[in-house]
């Protein structure tokens, strides 16, 4: 379960491609021509989230999982990324799926750990013609180990236990959903929410727009903001949002929808302050025409990708913001995304 011999300096090589990468990407449109760049620490895991396959032949049982370094591999080679919770739960789980898998054959398994907790959620790929129900095995993995919170089968509409992953980030408590996307760097995904906290909070601002608001967790964290409003495709994180803000005590609302057909439509009022953490493609034409005219005093610009960012920053330029800083975080150390946060006031 140990990392490669050489990671240490095969992630100082990939830190300086990063870098350059984002000083040409970047380079000409902030106050400084070099972004600030937060490595990720590698010790003791760095990841949140692993996936492993399950292959059963001749009635022996194989697992298997990914990592950045090595690719698909034994899952004992690639467990490295997790820390030693989710080392310790991949071992039971494991044990589990190949005690049952004459009975009981998943396909696939994703572990879910909870930011700042000592719990997770499995997520198990099982066939949609497999009729037998896993809601057994599920309990059975559950009463192993406390740690394990909930099980969730997707292909069976099924859930065993708590249905959605807990958190602690910046010293509040929130909720996510196992299927939708969750910051998985354990060391950064901290600091990231405090930069965007940072920049949402750096003016005042009653009226906070957040789009592709996932769980929430970005206009919620913000301390500015009397009327909040949060928007995404995505029914099920909507709901996780809205769950989030009354734990929390914050009044929200959060609308499930398109965020350009959204921004197309009658906005109640211009926002003070917009947050926008698009997935990898970045926002879009449609979508930075539209935050042009609708002219927030403020943008926080949250992307993975860089290319996307860049090309999201140069339209926002154009329709009359500039950027005030920005700081780049190697959240998937390895691979060719960074997440990047970019605070813009309008000329």
């Amino acid at each position: 379960m140990a990392p490669p011999r050489d990671l240490a300096a095969r992630y100082q090589h990939h830190l300086s491609a990063t870098r350059a990468r984002l000083d040409h990407l970047l380079g000409a449109m902030l106050p400084s021509p070099r972004i600030d760049l937060r490595p990720s620490p590698l010790d003791d895991g760095f990841r949140s989230h692993a996936r492993f396959s399950v292959e059963v032949r001749d009635g022996r049982c194989s697992v298997s999982g990914t990592d950045p370094v090595q690719g698909t591999a034994d899952w004992r080679s690639t467990v490295w990324i997790l820390p030693r919770t989710g080392q310790q739960l991949v071992e039971t789980i494991v044990a589990h799926v190949e005690a049952t898998c004459g009975r009981f054959p998943a396909r696939g398994l994703d572990l879910c750990l909870g930011q700042g907790t000592e719990r997770a959620h499995l997520v198990v790929a099982v066939d949609r013609g497999e009729r037998q129900s896993f809601r057994s095995w599920a309990e059975a993995l559950l009463e192993h180990d406390e740690r394990l919170t909930g099980v969730s089968v997707p292909s069976q509409s099924l859930v065993v236990g708590e249905p959605l992953v807990r958190h602690r980030v910046c010293g509040v408590e929130l909720r996510s959903h196992p299927l939708a996307f969750f910051q998985t760097n354990r060391h950064l995904a901290d600091p990231l929410f405090a930069a965007v906290r940072s920049a949402a909070d750096s003016e005042p601002a009653d009226r906070v727009l957040d789009l592709y608001c996932g769980a929430g967790v970005h206009g919620l964290l913000a301390r500015a903001g009397s009327t909040l409003t949060g928007v995404d495709a995505d029914a099920r994180v909507v709901d996780v949002a809205r769950l989030n803000a009354t734990r929390l005590g914050r009044t929200a609302r959060y609308v499930r929808a398109d965020v350009a057909s959204f921004l197309a439509g009658a906005v109640p009022s211009s926002p003070d302050l917009v947050i926008a953490n698009p997935p990898r493609a970045g926002c879009g034409g449609a979508v930075t025409t539209s935050l042009g005219a609708l002219q927030p005093s403020r943008v926080c610009l949250v992307c993975c990708s860089a290319d996307a960012h860049a090309r999201d920053l140069a339209e926002l330029g154009e329709a009359g913001y500039r950027v005030e800083r920005s700081t780049a975080f190697d959240m998937f150390p390895f691979s060719p995304y960074v997440e990047c946060v970019s605070e813009l006031q309008r000329r």
